[in-house]
């Protein structure tokens, strides 16, 4: 899969800023993230040591991806249900746990 399009949510400045710079978001395009740390000096210092990740679909990709196209829904099924499955297992721990709040 291409894997485009992902969130990450962390409370670790550092890695917030990688995460950013390795997106591709050189130049100034750091500042366009409404929920960085701002600290721009930092984004400056780094951004010439992280690589930049970010790559445009070549042909050779779009190759190799269009097959996996009729896979998707079966891939969304197995992740429904072993999120569901999840859901089960945490539920039990915290109803052991004396907590019966939902999750």
């Amino acid at each position: 899969m291409s894997f485009e399009g992902e969130l990450i949510a962390t409370n670790n400045v550092q890695f917030a800023f990688y995460c950013i710079l390795a997106a591709g978001c050189y130049e100034k395009l750091y500042k366009k993230h409404l929920v960085r740390p701002d600290n721009d000096n930092l984004f400056e210092k780094l951004k010439h040591h992280i690589p930049n990740f970010s790559l445009r679909m070549s042909n050779l990709t779009a190759a190799v991806l269009r097959p996996q196209i009729e896979l998707l829904e079966n891939k969304i099924s197995q992740d429904r249900q072993r999120y569901d499955k999840l859901v089960k297992i945490i539920s039990s721990v915290m109803l052991y746990l004396g907590n019966t709040s939902e999750i």
